[in-house]
């Protein structure tokens, strides 16, 4: 793992980031083309000098034959991008027949990444989640505060609790240059933290640290452990200690534990687990009404029913109910900020209110990969697909090994039409998590390719993962062998009406296949029903490649006038 480009350069509210190719305004991607950031980072790390032309051609374009007039193209475009104007908000300054020079102060912020894994206990009979994962998130909180420290989240160092993990596979796992490894022991009302810093790259050791706390007062023992352990890794990595601690919103332990339980079940993207952690967190808030960490949880549960086989027009506003109340305790949670874009996107499509809170959710929370994700998912709904490629791939930086942020990359190239990237990464993820849902996009990826084939070898697995039987697998062989694929989407294609006959919403799966077998008015009739019980796959109406063939029917752009899409 090497340290080069390891920082970022920053200026007036701008971030430019080498390593991942990004520029962010205030927190957020902006969209730049390949030249365009190669010659704004040429300008900023040499800002303050001139950068003549013919240096520019050759670090660029690599001495390819370019006319200088594509110079000035680009610089005329960063100078939009930036917002230059007559108002001494100046950033490229021209001079005249040379070059250019970048005249906005710069900061170079060297960064460091670090996984701050689950504590192991000394006494393996008596496993607890709120020092193992509480401590960790308190430390995860410390250092998360500082610029120039990117910390992966709980929700990332959370599966590595196995007592056997191996810190370093860990540490390479998270794409990360420092791991800290930690265990804990109690004892007499006291609890013994002991911690080993790692580096990732060579292997070694290179701090250990240890701390001895009270036990008793389960909270202000997690801030001071982290206040302890944060402030040295900050010193050691060369970045200004902060009085940061972690903020709980709740007093009591037991709720602390059933919203650490429920987060889990629900990130596993599933309706069975999300009803679960639903119930989960009414618990929570039962025993603290004012948790409002819980309301997120709970916001976060149901909306997540809605898109697994629940019924939006129920889940939704359950879900609006608790975010509000969780901003009416705490109005600056960025996660109460990033469900409730979720929910101004996929259910009251309301598109300027949903970027307006995905971006403020940004602003509080810069580093959060949660707050990321669904600002890409609001993107694919409003169709900037290149923005929100681009901040895909910051989520994933911040959380590599999320499923689920690779899952979106994969979805994003997809929808796209860049199938081969798209069945790369949906490849990708397959291997990642074997019990991921990525094999249903792969198959629909290779179909709009036209490898029926493999579609067809892709289905089978995603099957199998349902829970289909050798005897059903057989049929589906059979079938495919003696009709091909249409015979497969027609038979697919029943059993989701069979579905709703029993009572489910297949509606959105129901008009995609009938798109994809020539039915177009069967297609609206489902695509009526989904809009009517504000299915919120119906966001994807303008992107889904199927339905590509209704876009010039009347009834196609009266549906995309009545969601109210932005143009």
């Amino acid at each position: 793992m090497s340290n080069e480009n390891q920082h970022f350069y920053e200026f007036k509210n701008f971030r430019l980031d080498l390593g991942e190719r990004q520029l962010f305004r205030e927190g957020v991607p902006v969209a730049l083309m390949p030249k365009a950031f190669d010659v704004l980072s040429a300008l900023v790390e040499r800002n303050g000098h001139l950068v003549e032309k013919d240096e520019l051609l050759h670090l660029v374009w690599n001495d390819a034959f370019v006319e200088e007039a594509s110079v000035s193209r680009i610089v005329y475009t960063l100078r939009k991008v930036l917002g230059e104007d007559e108002n001494d908000n100046k950033y490229i300054e021209t001079v005249a027949k040379h070059g250019y020079r970048f005249v906005a102060e710069v900061r170079k912020i060297k960064t460091q990444s670090i996984a701050v894994l689950p504590l192991k206990p000394v006494n393996t009979d008596n496993r607890d989640l709120i020092f193992e994962l509480g401590i960790a998130e308190s430390i995860i909180l410390k250092l998360n505060a500082t610029k120039g420290v990117t910390v992966r989240p709980l929700s990332a160092i959370r599966k590595y609790s196995d007592i056997e993990q191996d810190a370093l596979t860990a540490g390479r796992e998270q794409k990360v240059e420092y791991v800290l490894e930690s265990n804990y022991q109690l004892a007499n009302g006291k609890i013994r933290v002991t911690s080993q810093l790692f580096n990732v790259q060579t292997g070694a050791i290179e701090e250990t640290l240890q701390s001895e706390k009270d036990s008793t007062d389960i909270f202000s023992m997690q801030g001071a452990i982290a206040n302890d352990f944060g402030n040295t890794l900050l010193a050691r990595f060369g970045k200004a200690l902060n009085n940061q601690t972690a903020k709980r919103y709740t007093t009591s332990e037991e709720a602390y534990r059933l919203y650490l339980d429920g987060m889990n079940l629900t990130d596993k993207r599933n309706g069975d687990d999300s009803r679960k952690a639903a119930e989960l967190f009414e618990q929570a808030i039962k025993l603290d009404p004012n948790y409002a960490l819980a309301y997120v949880g709970l916001a976060y549960a149901h909306s997540t029913i809605s898109f697994w086989g629940g019924d939006p027009r129920e889940e939704y506003p359950i879900s609006k109910n608790a975010v509000e109340k969780a901003l009416q305790l705490d109005e600056n949670l960025a996660e109460a900020f990033t469900i409730l874009g979720e929910i101004q996107d996929y259910y009251e499509w309301d598109f300027p209110a949903a970027e307006k809170s995905h971006r403020h959710a940004i602003e509080l929370n810069p580093n959060s990969s949660f707050a990321h994700r669904f600002y890409a998912y609001h993107l694919i709904a409003v169709t900037h697909l290149d923005e929100a490629n681009a901040e895909i791939k910051t989520a994933i930086d911040l959380d590599p090994n999320s499923m689920w942020n690779q899952g979106i990359l994969g979805m994003v190239l997809h929808f796209a039409r860049r199938y081969d990237e798209a069945i790369t990464q949906f490849k990708r993820v397959v291997e990642m998590d074997r019990n991921d849902i990525s094999r249903v996009w792969l198959s629909n990826s290779l179909e709009l390719k036209g490898d029926y084939y493999q579609a067809f070898e892709w289905f089978l697995q995603a099957e199998t993962q349902r829970g289909a039987s050798a005897g059903d697998l057989d049929s589906w062989k059979t079938i495919y062998a003696k009709s091909g694929w249409q015979e497969v989407l027609r038979r697919q294609l029943e059993r989701n009406k069979q579905e709703e006959k029993n009572g489910g919403y297949p509606y959105w799966e129901i008009a995609n296949f009938s798109a994809q077998l020539g039915d177009k008015d069967m297609t609206f009739v489902y695509l009526e029903k989904s809009y009517q019980i504000r299915d919120p796959y119906i966001v994807w109406l303008r992107i889904e490649p199927h339905f590509d063939s209704l876009r010039s029917d009347p009834r196609y752009l009266d549906l995309v006038r009545r969601i109210g899409f932005p143009q």
